[in-house]
């Protein structure tokens, strides 16, 4: 039915034309929040990932592996 574009559900039903029958709205419509969640969120969801995942990268190659001192090493200096 229109309005619901890409939330992932197919109804096969065999009198279409007869939603009100199986509990089903006439005129479906997606609820604001779940546009917002897999609109801008989901895109800003995805830079930050990337952002991350670019600055793990960058540190690796410009710093090094991150060196993590213990009491023994210390001791030992």
């Amino acid at each position: 039915p229109e309005g619901v574009g890409g939330t992932g559900y197919i109804y096969v039903l065999p009198h279409g034309d007869h939603v009100e029958d199986y509990q089903l709205p006439k005129s479906p419509r997606v609820d604001a929040s779940i546009r917002l969640w897999k609109g801008p969120l989901k895109a800003l969801g995805s830079i930050a990932l990337w952002g991350a995942l670019i600055g793990a990268f960058l540190q690796l190659i410009l710093w090094g592996p991150i060196k993590v001192f213990t009491e023994k090493d210390k001791e030992e200096d």
